[in-house]
């Protein structure tokens, strides 16, 4: 599903990363695990051409991510709450994300109460309130339904259950299991590996920017 090859990334006067190779099986759930610093955020970024690296080929599906956009239309992502649009109330965010990959619904609160009940609040549906107001947990909650809908057959997760309280992780998880069951490859990371616990199918081990495993 996802490969790296002859990967280097250089951010300022040091090589953030150096990896020979690494491959994200299809229909798996990888946890991308190390300590802070050890370049996962940085890894995933990587690996959705938000970085420019100065090494190596990525490829999502056989093809390189750098000169084929086919892969967007299929990838959920979440990489934190900085990556919201901030300027948008949940219902807003919601409803481009529908366009952009051509969800049909009779109305955002419809489709919301249909698939993602158990994660949604009352203060995420306020359309008056913006992304930016809400708390650091309804915020990330917003970025993993955003990164859900639609049934992705990719999703690249970055810290997932940071700021969720206990009935939200155990919804999170139940959708990342539905989700696996269906046939979908995700890639997270997770700083409580026990969060995890009965999902993981594979594990990659990063330490200053090299894989171990």
């Amino acid at each position: 599903m996802m490969e790296c090859t002859n990967l280097k990334l250089k951010l300022g006067h040091r090589f953030m990363l150096q990896i020979d190779f690494l491959r994200v099986k299809n229909k798996s759930i990888t946890h991308l695990a190390g300590n802070n610093g050890s370049g996962k955020s940085s890894l995933l970024k990587t690996m959705l051409d938000l970085y420019p690296r100065q090494n190596g080929i990525i490829r999502i599906e056989g093809k390189d991510v750098s000169k084929d956009e086919s892969w967007k239309h299929f990838t959920g992502v979440y990489l934190g709450s900085s990556y919201l649009p901030g300027f948008l109330s949940a219902i807003e965010y919601f409803d481009l994300m529908a366009k952009i990959r051509k969800i049909s619904f009779v109305s955002p609160e419809n489709y919301l109460n249909q698939y993602f009940s158990d994660l949604c609040t009352p203060e995420m549906l306020n359309n008056k309130t913006y992304i930016r107001d809400l708390s650091s947990g309804n915020q990330v909650r917003v970025g993993i339904i955003a990164a859900m809908m639609g049934s992705p057959t990719l999703l690249v997760l970055d810290e997932p259950f940071a700021y969720l309280d206990q009935s939200a992780q155990v919804s999170l998880k139940q959708h990342l299991k539905s989700h696996f069951e269906k046939g979908t490859t995700i890639l997270i990371t997770c700083h409580d590996p026990l969060l995890l616990d009965g999902l993981i199918t594979d594990t990659i081990l990063l330490e200053n920017g090299i894989m171990i495993n």
